[in-house]
């Protein structure tokens, strides 16, 4: 990778339903209140110009034969730190901005989720005009299409199509690479290298695959819809030798039809 500007969005929180965007794309999700610290790379999610990242909390249900966490063990923080190219470490100016939630200023309501965070990055140009911008919105009627993607996606990881498999990141590599630095051949080459070593075991499998039981969360006005299990994580997971695949998936309806963004 060529040398860069990163920005990373740092959660830690516990005993919380979180729900973080980045402009109107959903970029972090926790839904079982668990604890969590997490860092993520927002460059392939930034805009040029105004960028607005909210934040939102809710109270999460209670698993079963369990209890929900009291509000002395509920937390939310996050920050937004920019690593610099040449920098092996942030400057104190490099931390753009810190949230901590206060529930006296914030309470969570009986039901649903408050919005605690909204708060405006300004950047100016940084990565170009994305695919997924221009996208048609999502409508409840697209759901078997996006369904049929997922199944070809796995069916090909199944199969070890690996040729077949890497033409459906096409668009995902290419953007994801402007946005960290580097080439769509450096990213579809890690990809293909991974996904190699995982097929070459005789026991790779894939997890079979219930399209009714995934869930399909729209965001940024329904351009972007992520796709995710049943218990919300992954829709995509396979195991071979000691390697383990657990593949998320963001797609948008583009002119060639739905595709894979992130």
């Amino acid at each position: 990778m060529s040398e860069y500007t990163v920005y990373n969005l740092e959660v830690q929180a516990s005993g919380l339903v979180v729900e973080v965007e980045l402009g109107g794309a959903r970029v972090y999700f926790e839904g079982r209140g668990g604890q969590r610290f997490t860092q993520k790379k927002l460059n392939p999610w930034l805009l040029d110009g105004q960028n607005v990242l909210e934040a939102r909390l809710g109270a999460p249900e209670a698993q079963a034969g369990g209890r929900r966490a009291a509000a002395a063990e509920r937390y939310f923080r996050t920050r937004l730190i920019r690593l610099r190219a040449g920098q092996d470490w942030p400057e104190p100016e490099d931390e753009l901005f810190t949230y901590e939630w206060n529930p006296a200023k914030a309470p969570l309501p009986d039901e649903g989720m408050v919005t605690v965070l909204e708060h405006e990055l300004a950047l100016g140009p940084v990565h170009g005009r994305w695919a997924w911008q221009d996208a048609r919105p999502y409508t409840d009627a697209d759901r078997p299409d996006v369904l049929a993607l997922v199944g070809a996606v796995h069916q090909a990881l199944a199969a070890r199509e690996l040729e077949g498999v890497l033409a459906r990141f096409a668009v995902q590599n290419d953007e994801v690479a402007r946005a960290l630095g580097g080439t769509k051949a450096e990213l579809a080459g890690d990809l293909r290298e991974f996904l190699a070593s995982l097929f070459a075991s005789e026991d790779w499998r894939m997890a079979p695959l219930a399209p009714e039981t995934l869930g399909l969360v729209p965001s940024a006005g329904g351009k972007l819809v992520e796709v995710v299990g049943p218990d919300g994580g992954a829709p995509l997971v396979g195991r071979g030798g000691e390697g383990e695949l657990e593949l998320g998936l963001t797609v948008s309806r583009l002119a060639a039809g739905w595709t894979i963004v992130r």
